[in-house]
């Protein structure tokens, strides 16, 4: 046999849950923004260092293809997943979109970006890269639209 509870014995018994899983979404909706991962690479070949912050750059973590194979396009340096690029030669193909991208702002692999958040970068003034790294699409934060 069923019980059926009148309307305001249902909603006082069920709307618990529903508060908390709210709760739970919109938390997760207002912090994703702060927790969107950045490489920052630079300012020089040791790669960027605490209290120079503001001479270093920040580009956007690739949450799909950060952990695949990277080229490195000499020529304008860039990087990019190499499922996009599959003419890149053996020796511009790099482990990960990290090694390409200390390739052009370490000049060597071997010296990683740090890995942070975007709230960082604009804490503290960093140049804003595009996803590839491209020199010239950088900008400061006052610049981000």
């Amino acid at each position: 046999m069923e019980i059926k509870y009148p309307p305001s014995n249902f909603l006082r018994k069920n709307i618990y849950p529903f508060i908390l899983f709210g709760s739970a979404i919109l938390s997760f909706a207002s912090s994703s923004y702060s927790t969107e991962r950045y490489f920052i690479c630079g300012g020089d070949e040791m790669g960027c260092e605490e209290g120079f912050y503001q001479y270093c750059i920040c580009i956007p973590y690739n949450e799909v293809d950060a952990n695949s194979p990277y080229c490195l396009d000499f020529d304008i340096f860039t990087c990019t997943p190499l499922s996009q690029n599959t003419s890149c030669a053996p020796n511009f193909t790099f482990k990960n979109q990290n090694e390409c991208l200390a390739t052009i702002f370490h000049s060597e692999p071997s010296i990683p970006c740090s890995i942070t958040t975007k709230d960082f970068c604009l804490q503290e003034h960093t140049v804003f890269c595009d996803a590839n790294g491209k020199l010239d699409s950088c900008h400061y934060p006052d610049e981000i639209s």
